[in-house]
């Protein structure tokens, strides 16, 4: 009997196969397509519209880059907000940690229920426990109306299309950080970054017009055609990338939180970008800002005089020209005379007047010595006529 595959064409010019050794659901919701397979190797599988969403081998990688960077970069989390996470794996993760409060809203109720009875591993209880609020719902009108403030906001969102576009967008951005906490941060998904850079890049062009700072991050996902997925983050204060590595170290020790893949090297290996994913989150950089598509080529066909031009503009060597005056008591007259001609007329009369002076001022000294002078030789005049009056007594 031949092997029946699940082929997932997210791509026109890619495509990846599942093979299928059982069907455990398919359906059909109010937003989506819904399927559930299983496979060998990766166990579980969730497709929504034909795309893989998650797997039981592989869902720890996705999960736990989410989830952990954020909340131990902060370290006194309360209350977390989820955005989608239908599957519950994100809501199992935060419960780890010890919070207050999570509230979990996903557009489609009717997923949630599907991936509660279909993925038992991802969520593992999540949505029984107390600490949990299922408030199935559109999250863009959840943070635009909500009173309720939270020290993180995880978006666990598919793709920027249909509905879920708005996810992607200033609006919701600005919203979030109303409902954020001071000290807050948030982190979304955007797409795998070789496949997909328009996704990061835009959602990143729409978070700095919102929050201080804002970065993106990178985690490899088996699952995901394409490799690297990319993570963004935003916050008015919390510099994510910086938070020292001792620190996640010492919060992720005390709690005692055992991971697959998360851990303090992980974490700091999140934030070294590729070059090729650098000019995409360009922050500060108007290129950055504006739309990138042709950035990188175009830094790579940039002429290198260009470049070299700003090693030519050296500001502070502009002090040792005005050094100059010193050189003008050797020669002052050609040092200012062709550029200040008013002041370079002062200079050429006042060693005139200094030496009129020094004339005048001699003048007095020159006759007293030349008095002195003729006293002593009127002195040696009278001294043999003084001596033969002696010889004579």
């Amino acid at each position: 009997m031949a092997d029946t595959w699940f082929d997932e064409t997210l791509y026109p010019f890619y495509r990846q196969g599942i093979r299928v050794d059982g069907v455990l659901y398919r359906g059909q919701t109010k937003f989506q397509s819904v399927e559930i397979i299983s496979n060998e190797r990766l166990g579980r599988v969730l497709c929504l519209d034909g795309v893989v969403q998650t797997t039981e081998g592989d869902e720890f990688y996705y999960h736990e880059s989410m989830t952990h960077p954020a909340m131990f970069a902060h370290g006194r989390v309360e209350s977390v907000l989820i955005v989608g996470g239908a599957d519950g794996g994100i809501l199992r993760e935060v419960l780890r940690h010890p919070v207050k409060e999570v509230v979990i809203v996903d557009i489609d109720g009717e997923l949630i229920d599907i991936c509660r009875a279909h993925l038992p591993l991802h969520h593992a209880g999540a949505f029984e426990d107390p600490r949990t609020v299922n408030l199935p719902g559109d999250g863009a009108a959840y943070v635009a109306e909500t009173d309720k403030r939270f020290d993180v906001i995880l978006v666990d969102s598919t793709d920027p299309q249909g509905p879920g576009i708005v996810l992607f967008q200033a609006p919701f951005f600005r919203n979030c950080l109303r409902v954020l906490k001071k000290g807050g941060l948030m982190v979304t998904q955007n797409g795998v970054s070789y496949y997909q850079p328009d996704e990061l890049r835009e959602a990143h062009h729409h978070r700095l017009q919102v929050f201080k700072k804002a970065g993106a991050y990178l985690s490899p996902i088996p699952a995901y055609v394409g490799g690297h997925m990319a993570f963004g983050w935003a916050s008015q204060s919390l510099d994510l990338p910086n938070v020292p590595g001792a620190t996640i170290r010492r919060r992720l020790t005390a709690s005692g939180i055992e991971t697959r893949h998360y851990n303090p090297e992980v974490h700091a290996a999140f934030f070294a970008l590729p070059n090729n994913i650098r000019p995409l989150i360009a922050e500060g950089h108007e290129e950055g800002r504006t739309g990138l598509k042709q950035l990188w080529a175009g830094l790579a066909d940039q002429p290198g005089p260009k470049r070299a031009a700003p090693k030519a503009v050296t500001p502070k060597k502009a002090p040792k020209a005005k050094k100059a005056p010193k050189a003008k008591a050797a020669s002052p007259k050609p040092a200012k005379a062709a550029k200040v001609a008013k002041p370079a007329k002062r200079l050429l009369k006042r060693p005139a007047k200094r030496k009129a002076a020094a004339i005048k001022a001699s003048k007095p000294k020159a006759a007293a010595a030349k008095g002195k002078a003729r006293k002593v030789i009127k002195a040696a005049r009278k001294a043999p006529k003084k001596a033969a009056r002696r010889a004579k007594r």
